[in-house]
């Protein structure tokens, strides 16, 4: 499946990674190896605009993905419900 990418923001200058494409590529896999029952187009969605986000971009796309389960993975290991 092939990203989208801002039209206006292929490179990010500042970026660990300039390269728009890359960068969305390298944390869409992190997001599969993370969260494998995603479901594909809905984690291209979730890379591609994280891609186009500067709070994003300042850090590595495979940290950024790890940032964005951190709750997620914290409310499963305690074993504590939402409620």
């Amino acid at each position: 499946m092939r990203l989208r990418m801002a039209i206006n923001a292929p490179h990010w200058p500042g970026s660990p990674v300039p390269d728009t494409t890359e960068w969305a590529a390298r944390c869409l896999a992190r997001l599969m190896a993370l969260g494998p029952e995603l479901a594909l187009d809905e984690a291209v969605v979730i890379a591609d605009d994280m891609s186009t986000r500067r709070h994003w971009r300042h850090m590595l796309p495979e940290t950024a993905a790890e940032i964005l389960f951190m709750p997620v993975a914290a409310i499963r290991s305690s074993g504590s419900s939402a409620d």
